[in-house]
């Protein structure tokens, strides 16, 4: 009895490997959210699209507004196809950054540290700042239009 009682809490003070370090992970847990939000403006685009054909069968021909609603879901079709494509994405930097964690725990725990990913967080976070930073197309001054190049004939 007393060796069962002994070996009962000497394995209870063994530490042994995070089995899901991923849920501490902020990258893995950005890229899950990421994905959801993907889907959540997926089920919208698609209400959006059927909404625009319902329309566009009742619409009449004549004025022109079939056309019109047939238009704005073809756009919707292909905003729906760009939110698929952003979901796939998503997904996959989910399941490649999942096996990273893994792996990275495991070695900071055989090696006795902790994992952590701030440096890694901090970079994602101002390349998404980046990402979502609008850009403001530089305008050419309008001025004189370019003379041509001398020639080599004029040159002489």
């Amino acid at each position: 009895m007393l060796i069962l009682l002994t070996s009962v809490c000497s394995s209870g003070c063994v530490k042994h490997a995070e089995p899901n370090p991923e849920y501490k992970d902020r990258l893995y847990l950005e890229f899950v959210n990421e994905s959801k939000n993907a889907q959540k403006n997926i089920e919208d685009t698609k209400k959006i699209v059927e909404a625009e054909m319902a329309s566009s069968e009742k619409a009449p021909a004549q004025i022109g507004m079939k056309k019109a609603f047939i238009a704005r879901a073809d756009h919707a079709q292909n905003v729906l196809e760009s939110y698929r494509q952003q979901e796939k994405y998503w997904k996959i930097r989910a399941e490649d950054r999942l096996g990273y964690v893994r792996r990275e725990n495991l070695k900071a725990f055989n090696a006795g540290k902790e994992f952590n990913d701030q440096k890694e967080f901090e970079q994602y976070q101002l390349e998404k700042r980046l990402r979502q930073a609008r850009r403001k197309a530089v305008k050419k001054p309008e001025s004189e239009p370019e003379k041509p190049a001398k020639t080599a004939e004029k040159a002489e």
